[in-house]
């Protein structure tokens, strides 16, 4: 994108820092470079800054942009017409190294169409797969780039700021003027190089005096006799169907290197003309080939979507996420909501959040580890970042994986928090041809495509009951609660044993991530003495949980409203593959620590994988693991 807008910088900081309002925005001009590698900004001095847009994690604007409150900053970036809301005039850059170190850059422009194609292709561009896994010859295109954008006010790149971006030390120094020297480029303290005359094609050549690459040079050696001498085209063919090609590939598909197709090589990266006019390879074109496109890691097919997404969700591993909300330590670090965000960016399909009663005279469900010092972030937060970026970046389902601690009241003001955040993406009723059923196989990735379902005890009511409950929460919502709050603070104060402490960013091993349930009735009982057998699992459960379930054993019991919400992943506690196998329950879950599902690999491993043709596990990490990661 080569687009230029007059736009205004806005802040700067990080995540977690207090917002500084004592900054007065700077005008400024916006644009992309013609590569799509690097956002960059000049103001009325011309000087340049830019950001790397692979860095970039999201890209926000509307309700979700950040603005300045008051004061000063936000009457200097207020601009175009004022009857749009300045968030809707104002991009937010989210960049960072990581899922937790992020900071924020913040531009405003004039208009709402404006912001929002911007918005739109930065993410386009930052979620590039093929730009993500380009071949080393792209890389060096960056680079090159990123010296191109270095210029003083003059319009010159600054050799120092050259020997900068390559050298740590003395001797890195010494070597990156060497380098430039070789090049034609003089090195003085106060020299400058004229980006015009610095081509792309000197700079490979400084590249290649910088770094040496003997064992390129040991390579081409072996394999004409002579680092001086010409790779021929016969020898070409022989080196790329003998060495560089895989012995697996099917011939038909991918033929033999043959002459006309090396020569055609050696043409599109022979650098010395004098080699390619007598069709031989140079050792530099050597380099430049086995840096090129011919040589990605990942062949760029392998990224466009070449999977049967039409079998049943059971059929696929699912990016997922163990204590989500947590940025850090597992006992003693802090919660966030951003990184429900980032986790869903990343391409995470399952996140877990653990519910408490809000401590509060507004009984606001809060999300946090109980019976830790984590901090605390309340749900309905967590239930709207999830809404906005669910989707962004994958249309595939999500799945959120609760645990429940709240009271029914509030249970039933997390349901109606669902319900409304959510809207058309909640899934709320089954499938058609795809009923609560024994026998009946879990729908498909592609048929619930930008659909959010839900994890969480289940305990089934009577319709009319469970009507009535509902509309009676939902209307008394705003009356103060006779109920004593049960956050995990005024319970007991001692050290979690769960197994289950990990970080937002771990994924896990099997399917989703969230934590270990009680075994709750299922609504599709065959027969009475079924159901009361279900009954009696459910009460032995509870008497029988381990130590390895952590909180998750002591959840409240399921609210009728929360209940009604779960269809395709109902938990219930794993007894034996025999059992699941009379059952036949696709839509039923259970949770397996890390140590016993590797022990049920290990000594089941066809019944295990049978199973998970069926219906879906989730594998969360045991209570050793206090670090996030």
């Amino acid at each position: 994108m080569t687009n230029t807008l007059a736009i205004k910088t806005q802040y700067q900081q990080q995540i977690f820092g207090a917002l500084e309002d004592s900054t007065i925005g700077t005008p400024v001009t916006l644009k992309v470079d013609e590569k799509g590698f690097f956002l960059y900004w000049t103001d009325q001095n011309k000087e340049t800054e830019f950001l790397e847009i692979s860095c970039m994690r999201d890209v926000r604007t509307g309700r979700y942009s950040r603005v300045p409150k008051e004061g000063k900053l936000r009457d200097s970036v207020t601009m175009g017409p004022p009857d749009i809301p300045l968030e809707d005039k104002t991009v937010t850059v989210v960049y960072g190294p990581d899922l937790v170190n992020i900071s924020f850059l913040n531009f405003c422009c004039i208009g709402r169409e404006i912001a929002q194609e911007w918005t739109d292709a930065l993410m386009k561009m930052a979620y590039n797969l093929l730009a993500l896994n380009a071949p080393a010859t792209m890389f060096l295109e960056k680079l090159y780039t990123k010296i191109s954008l270095m210029v003083d006010r003059d319009g010159k790149v600054p050799v120092k700021n050259v020997v900068k971006l390559f050298a740590q030390n003395k001797e890195d120094k010494k070597r990156v003027e060497k380098a430039l020297e070789l090049c034609g480029v003089s090195t003085g303290k106060n020299d400058t190089i004229n980006p015009e005359k610095f081509s792309f094609e000197i700079f490979q050549n400084f590249y290649r005096y910088l770094t040496g690459r003997e064992e390129v040079d040991a390579i081409f050696e072996r394999l004409t006799g002579s680092r001086k001498k010409g790779m021929t085209v016969d020898q070409l063919v022989e080196f790329l169907n003998k060495e560089q090609r895989d012995p697996r590939l099917n011939e038909i598909l991918y033929p033999y290197a043959d002459p006309g197709r090396v020569r055609d090589l050696i043409a599109a990266h022979e650098p010395h003309k004098s080699y390619a006019q007598k069709g031989l390879l140079s050792v530099d074109g050597f380099l430049r080939y086995l840096m090129g496109s011919d040589n990605v890691i990942v062949a760029p097919e392998k990224f466009d979507l070449n999977l049967d997404m039409e079998q049943p969700l059971s059929h696929y591993f699912i990016n997922s996420s163990h204590n989500t909300y947590l940025t850090g330590h597992q006992l003693t670090g802090k919660s966030s909501v951003e990184i429900y965000r980032q986790c869903l960016l990343s391409g995470c399909r399952c996140v877990e959040l653990d519910c408490w009663n809000g401590k509060y005279s507004d009984e606001e469900p809060i999300i946090t580890h109980g019976y830790t010092v984590v901090t605390e972030v309340l749900l309905k937060e967590v239930l709207e970042a999830i809404a906005e970026s669910a989707f962004k970046t994958s249309d595939y389902p999500v799945l959120l994986s609760f645990e429940n601690h709240c009271s029914p009241k509030q249970q039933a003001k997390m349901a109606n928090y669902c319900t409304k955040i959510f809207g058309d993406l909640l899934l709320t009723e089954p499938l058609s041809n795809y009923d609560l059923k024994p026998d009946t196989p879990l729908p498909s990735p592609n048929q619930l495509m930008r659909k959010i379902l839900i994890k969480n005890k289940k305990k089934h009511y009577p319709k009319s009951v469970s009507s009535a409950k509902s509309s009676t929460a939902i209307e008394k919502e705003e009356e103060p609660s006779v109920q004593p709050s049960s956050t995990p603070e005024k319970t007991k104060l001692t050290p979690s044993t769960s197994d289950e402490p990990r970080s937002s960013s771990k994924a896990g091993s099997l399917t989703n991530g969230g934590p270990e349930m009680e075994r709750v009735p299922s609504e599709m009982d065959d027969s009475g003495s079924d159901s009361a057998s279900d009954e009696e699992e459910q009460v032995d459960a509870e008497v029988t949980c381990d130590q390895n379930e952590g909180t998750a054993a002591k959840e409240s019991e399921a609210g009728a409203e929360m209940s009604a919400l779960v269809l395709y992943t109902q938990p219930v506690r794993f007894h034996s593959f025999e059992h699941a196998e009379k059952r036949n329950r696709c839509f039923e879950i259970s949770s397996f620590v890390e140590t016993q599902a590797t022990n049920l690999l290990k000594e089941h491993p066809v019944e295990f994988v049978d199973y998970n043709k069926k219906q879906l596990s989730r594998i969360y990490p045991k209570g050793t693991r206090v670090d996030s990661s």
